[in-house]
């Protein structure tokens, strides 16, 4: 059966209607990366994109209330795989400065909570990590289990019988971390489990961006060398140029 019979559409007819409205959206795509610039996502600039679960359907408008009062700049949030997913991107890659030491304090507390009065001290300290020296390495080794099956990030320094760093205990702290903890009690009648952490650098980022516009001018180049010789460069020419039209005006 046939949909279109004896169709007549005068395209050339109206081409010059359409060169000034192409014409006019190309220049306010100009104007607007001019004066706004692309906006790239944390693949093309770096950031961190992390994956909650949580046990019931979760509604993203309440949660995008929360996540605006975290302390990590401008976070996006949207559904992922269904009514129980979450993804979180923000630009940021580590703990802000003023929020580290609230997310050491947890990891105080909750060792604490497991042996209350216990006596160590903090011997390292990075921009993602804290460490902590107990007295002997039993007990290293019960404060990391039991901070693990808490949700931190914890292990010992070293398993090697003898050695200072049996006795010592890394916490790892994550963007992920200190969002579990701002949620936790927000949330506390729907839990949710970290499924993932990605962090993607900006050296990553800007070589993406680089590759990503070679990909696109090797793609072009490879349609007008092959429809040149399967039909007329003037074709191949005029399809190419149709093609890099569409990519900007999208851009």
């Amino acid at each position: 059966m046939r949909i279109f019979q004896n169709v007549n559409i005068d395209f050339l007819g109206k081409r010059k209607f359409f060169y000034i409205l192409s014409g006019t959206l190309f220049l306010l795509g100009v104007i607007n990366i001019v004066f706004r610039g692309l906006v790239f996502g944390i693949d093309f600039k770096g950031g961190t994109e992390i994956r909650l679960d949580f046990q019931k359907p979760i509604n993203v408008a309440e949660l995008r209330d929360y996540s605006g009062n975290m302390g990590l700049g401008n976070v996006e949030l949207k559904t992922f795989g269904n009514e129980t997913g979450v993804l979180i991107r923000t630009e940021l890659q580590e703990i802000p400065g003023p929020i580290f030491p609230k997310l050491t304090s947890k990891v105080r507390q909750g060792i604490n909570q497991i042996i209350p009065g216990l006596q160590y001290q903090k011997v390292d300290s990075t921009v993602n990590s804290v460490t902590y020296q107990f007295a002997n390495s039993d007990t290293a080794s019960a404060i990391a289990s039991s901070l693990t099956k808490s949700g931190f990030q914890a292990g010992l320094v070293s398993s090697e019988p003898g050695k200072d760093g049996n006795k010592q205990v890394i916490v790892r702290v994550g963007i992920s971390d200190w969002i579990k903890e701002s949620l936790k009690q927000k949330m506390a009648g729907n839990p949710f489990t970290i499924a993932k952490e990605d962090k993607v650098g900006p050296k990553v980022g800007s070589e993406l961006k680089t590759n990503a516009v070679i990909a696109v001018f090797l793609s072009l180049i490879g349609i007008l060398i092959y429809l040149a010789f399967r039909f007329k460069f003037i074709f191949a020419a005029g399809a190419v140029i149709a093609l890099f039209h569409d990519v900007l005006i999208t851009l």
